[in-house]
C-alpha cells in the first residue's frame, strides 16, 4: 500500500514538472513577424520583427506585452492606353503597421500538465501608407511632343483601436514540448466589422535549458498574424 502510495506521489510530482518545464509565463523574446490584412487591396503579406514579454505575477496571475513592426514595399509601373493619348506610371509604395498589445491573465490548472487561460488585452495599430512617384500623359495625335509630368509624394496614416477576451488551452506533450488553443472576441474601432471571432495556435519547443522556440498564429478575421520567436524562460 505505502509503495503504491509512494509511486503514485512520484508520477503526480513528474507531471508537475513536465508542465512547469513545457508551459512557461516568465520570458522575454523577439523574431519574426508576419501581418497580412483580409478584404484589403494589398494582398501580400507584410514582414518584420516581434518583441515578447510575460511575468508571472503569482500562481494565477500573469501580465504580457507584444511589439511588432511590419513592412511591404513595392515598385508601381504601369502603362495605361486611351482613345488619343498615352499614360505612364511610374513610382514606389511602403506600407507598415506597427501593433502593440497589453494583457493580464488568469490562469486555472486543469490537469498536471494542462492549464487554462483566461485573457483580456488592449493594444492598437497604427498604419502608415507613402507613395511616391510621377505620371507621364501624351498625346498619341502629337507623338513628338513633350509628355505632361505630374509628380507625386503621398503620405497617409491610420490608428486604430483594439481591446478583447480570450481562453486558451495550454497542453504539455512532453517535457520540452507543448501547443496552444485559443478562441476569444476582439473589438477593432474603424474596421469593416469591428466585433470580431479569433482564434489561435501555437506551438513551443524547448531547445535547451532556458530558451524555447515559439511558433503562433492568430486570425481576428480583419487581419492574421504569424510569429516564430525565440525565447528566454526566466
Amino acid at each position: 500500500m505505502k509503495q503504491t502510495l509512494l509511486a503514485l506521489s512520484v508520477a503526480l510530482l513528474s507531471s508537475n514538472a513536465i508542465a512547469n518545464d513545457a508551459i512557461s509565463f516568465d520570458y522575454v523574446g523577439a523574431g519574426y513577424a508576419e501581418f497580412k490584412a483580409s478584404n484589403s487591396n494589398i494582398e501580400n503579406s507584410f514582414d518584420g520583427f516581434a518583441i515578447e514579454a510575460s511575468k508571472k505575477l503569482n500562481e494565477k496571475w500573469v501580465v504580457s506585452g507584444l511589439y511588432a513592426d511590419t513592412s511591404y514595399d513595392k515598385n508601381d509601373s504601369r502603362t495605361i492606353q486611351y482613345n488619343n493619348a498615352v499614360q505612364k506610371i511610374t513610382g514606389h509604395k511602403d506600407y507598415d503597421v506597427a501593433q502593440w498589445e497589453l494583457g493580464i491573465s488568469h490562469l486555472v490548472s486543469v490537469e498536471e500538465n494542462s492549464v487554462v487561460e483566461f485573457k483580456g488585452f488592449f493594444g492598437r495599430f497604427d498604419l502608415e501608407s507613402t507613395h511616391k512617384g510621377a505620371s507621364h500623359f501624351q498625346n498619341k495625335n502629337t507623338p513628338n511632343s513633350v509628355y505632361d509630368v505630374t509628380v507625386y509624394d503621398t503620405n497617409a496614416t491610420a490608428h486604430n483601436r483594439t481591446y478583447g477576451l480570450q481562453a486558451k488551452y495550454h497542453y504539455a506533450f512532453s517535457d520540452s514540448v507543448s501547443g496552444i488553443a485559443g478562441v476569444g472576441y476582439q473589438h477593432i474601432n474603424d474596421a469593416n466589422s469591428e466585433n470580431n471571432f479569433s482564434y489561435q495556435l501555437g506551438l513551443q519547443y524547448k531547445i535547451i535549458d532556458g530558451f524555447t522556440i515559439s511558433a503562433l498564429f492568430s486570425d481576428a478575421d480583419v487581419f492574421e498574424t504569424r510569429q516564430i520567436t525565440l525565447r528566454y524562460n526566466f
